[in-house]
């Protein structure tokens, strides 16, 4: 239904326990500022002041060494990305053609561009806006037939939005299209598809030849 005639899915953990040297400081800490509340009499008037000025910030300090936070300064925490985000919340770029395009899955290796050959996975629904995620009826899907689809991109095999939308894409990736009625079948429609009828794909690129 693409082409211009109808057709053929660990946590890391750090242990929150201060380490041994952690402990061994903090010990060797408490027993200096010991010594120097017990002797601090012995010392001349001006560092008796001084002292019993600092040791209590010393005290503070020690008692924060030998308490540590439970969650570890490094803990590398994640965001949960909502199911809608591969449904209804995609992330669309719209290009100056009126193409718009989400990827789900960006694929490795070479990047699609003209003359290259395609193998394709797609399913295709008319776009409804009252629909989930924009799905109305949908129309063709390869992925029904368990068949792949190839053609040569940019040959003008296929759709407008097709040649425009799949530039870019990486065998593995899978992308979603929205593609306007000028870059698809137009005011005239064809089959099962309607005129001025704005369509959404969900394509896979299987591999590049």
């Amino acid at each position: 239904m693409v082409g211009k005639s109808l057709s053929h899915s660990g946590s890391l953990e750090t242990d929150p326990r201060p380490s041994r040297v952690h402990v061994v400081d903090s010990l060797y800490l408490a027993a200096v500022i010991h010594h120097l509340f017990s002797s601090i009499n012995h010392f001349p008037a001006h560092m008796n002041t001084i002292l019993k000025l600092t040791l209590p910030v010393l005290a503070i300090l020690l008692t924060a060494c030998g308490n540590p936070q439970s969650t570890p300064p490094n803990e590398v925490t994640a965001e949960t990305i909502p199911e809608e985000t591969t449904g209804g919340q995609l992330e669309w770029i719209t290009l100056e053609s009126g193409l718009s395009y989400s990827d789900m899955v960006v694929g490795e290796g070479a990047e699609a561009e003209a003359g290259m050959k395609l193998e394709m996975h797609y399913t295709g629904w008319l776009y409804d806006e009252n629909a989930p995620a924009g799905k109305g009826d949908e129309f063709d899907s390869s992925r029904d037939r368990d068949r792949t689809f190839d053609f040569v991109l940019g040959s003008g095999m296929v759709i407008k939005g097709w040649d425009l939308g799949l530039v870019g894409m990486k065998p593995g990736g899978r992308r979603m299209l929205k593609i306007p009625p000028d870059l698809g079948y137009g005011a005239d429609g064809r089959g099962p598809i309607p005129g001025d009828a704005t369509m959404l794909f969900d394509v896979e690129i299987v591999a590049i030849q």
